[in-house]
């Protein structure tokens, strides 16, 4: 509840609303895709949506791109590995842990020196991490109360909940060299204002009202609270003019979702191609009027 849904009904209803998109959401998408002095902060970028989301702004915008993931050189991050490769110094990949605050400052810091002395200009940080389960060690979400552990809900919170909430405190300061750019438009034409994008990856799994088939406790517990956290931010960085966006991208075709991928009717099993290309679009059109939804 509260989040962005994708499912085949209202992918249909995007695409039927696309040419009555009003004036000032294509001008505050154009504006942010086609400067070649913006940015954008991906954390948890190493595979799956977060390298989606990377490759997706290489290739569909004129920004530069910042990915922060635990272990860039790993084997798991390949995809990562290749588009670096061919994006060149549009792309720049930073190794940093989204639920370590003393490495994600040392983020901070590099950020910023991009910022200061190459002229990256912020104006999105998109966080895709998260955690369903763990193959190596046969850990999954549980199927009845019995499953449930201490550890896997404190392993579970820590991924999908304080590894958004962390590098929204340590990174948003980035933001401010943008605002200050937007700060004259901010004051002549609220309706075309872009205001800069925190945005995070959620889901329905996390709605206690949708929640029709219960289990999964450790996994809908961490993001219940993650949207908690969402809502709470947005109600406070409203006052400085940041959109908090809450987003649920569908079942998507990811090793997260691997695993119960058969449960899923195929025209609800999502590529990460499309998937991106939807909640960059959310992303890029975004006024302070979303901000919280």
């Amino acid at each position: 509840r509260g989040s962005r849904c994708f499912n085949l009904e209202s992918s249909v209803r995007w695409f039927a609303s696309f040419s009555r998109l009003s004036l000032n959401a294509e001008v505050r998408s154009v504006a942010r895709r086609t400067n070649p002095r913006l940015a954008a902060v991906v954390v948890g970028g190493g595979r799956g949506i977060g390298l989606g989301m990377a490759r997706t702004l290489i290739e569909n915008t004129s920004n530069r791109v910042a990915v922060v993931t635990r272990e860039p050189s790993s084997p798991q991050c390949s995809g990562l590995q290749a588009l670096q490769a061919k994006a060149g110094s549009r792309l720049i990949v930073l190794s940093g842990d989204p639920t370590d605050e003393t490495s994600l400052r040392q983020v901070a810091l590099s950020l910023t020196t991009l910022q200061d002395e190459h002229d990256w200009t912020f104006r999105l940080l998109f966080n895709s991490s998260g955690m369903l389960h763990k193959q190596e060690r046969k850990k999954g979400p549980e199927k009845s109360l019995q499953d449930f552990t201490g550890d896997w809900l404190i392993e579970s919170i820590q991924a999908n909940t304080l590894a958004h909430v962390l590098p929204a405190k340590v990174l948003l300061p980035l933001f401010e060299k943008y605002k200050s750019l937007q700060k004259g438009l901010m004051k002549q034409d609220k309706d075309n204002y872009c205001p800069p994008v925190l945005a995070s990856i959620t889901g329905r799994v996390g709605s206690i009202e949708d929640n029709q088939l219960g289990g999964w406790y450790s996994y809908r517990m961490a993001k219940a609270a993650t949207n908690m956290a969402i809502k709470c931010m947005s109600i406070e960085l409203a006052r400085k003019n940041i959109a908090v966006l809450s987003l649920h991208p569908g079942t998507v075709a990811t090793d997260l979702s691997a695993p119960f991928q058969k449960n899923v009717k195929p025209e609800k099993l999502f590529t990460v191609d499309y998937s991106c290309h939807r909640l960059l679009s959310i992303c890029d059109e975004a006024s302070m009027a979303d901000n919280g939804r």
